[in-house]
């Protein structure tokens, strides 16, 4: 299954190391995610260290395995959906990720309930990623 990945999700993966992070790892997902993901994780960086209790060894090592797993479009690729993102999207960071779903014709997988107001792009919590995944 193709799927924009939003931030909050690598960034849940990368502070509880569990069922998340095992999902993006998970080979019948195609994880697709603008190039900006990487500068978004980094911005939370003394947040995720705080709350993983990991060592900044491990928290490297887990952050280099999860981006293996996710391929990173350039902005470029996809502005021409910025436009039309914008005017649906309730929260002006996820901006981005709605263009690149846009683009892509495909669902993003967040669990930012307000992304949910929309209706142009369907958008799929970690629970009903799941449940999708159990179900097939």
């Amino acid at each position: 299954m193709k799927l924009i990945i939003d931030a909050n999700i690598v960034i849940a993966a990368l502070i509880k190391q569990a069922l998340t992070a095992k999902l993006i790892l998970d080979d019948s997902l195609e994880l697709i995610a603008p190039a900006q993901l990487k500068q978004e994780v980094t911005k939370y960086a003394e947040y995720i260290l705080k709350k993983s209790k990991c060592t900044q060894k491990e928290l490297d090592l887990i952050q280099n395995t999860l981006f293996k797993a996710i391929t990173l479009v350039p902005y470029d690729v996809f502005y021409d959906s910025e436009q039309q993102a914008e005017a649906i999207t309730p929260d002006v960071d996820d901006t981005i990720y709605i263009a690149l779903a846009i683009h892509l014709k495909c669902p993003l997988w967040s669990n930012d309930k307000a992304l949910k107001n929309q209706t142009k792009v369907r958008i799929l919590s970690t629970a009903e990623l799941l449940a999708i995944m159990q179900n097939e």
